[in-house]
């Protein structure tokens, strides 16, 4: 699904995009569970567009906040509140 919204992106000139994806798609050796995940990212990061993405651990319903800014292959951490990256994907990054 990722790439045909890459190319409805590519062809409207939209430049911009933020996905959801998993901790640990970065890790070796991959879990099988997290692979559908680094394939998001690897089309993503593939495509040219201006990207962010949102790499949780896990969602909670508790109201509470953890979390960092990483860059690609840096470890992550934190939990995220379910609210709160709904909030955090709609700011400008």
């Amino acid at each position: 699904m990722v790439k045909n919204i890459v190319k409805a992106m590519q062809e409207t000139d939209v430049k911009r995009i933020i996905a959801i994806s998993s901790i640990g798609i970065y890790e070796s050796p991959l879990r099988p569970v997290l692979i559908p995940y680094r394939k998001l990212a690897d089309v993503i990061e593939s495509s040219g567009l201006d990207y962010t993405i949102l790499r949780p651990d896990w969602f909670t319903n508790a109201n509470e906040v953890s979390y960092s800014i990483t860059h690609k292959r840096e470890l992550e951490q934190g939990s995220a509140y379910q609210e709160k990256v709904s909030h955090l994907s709609l700011q400008p990054l």
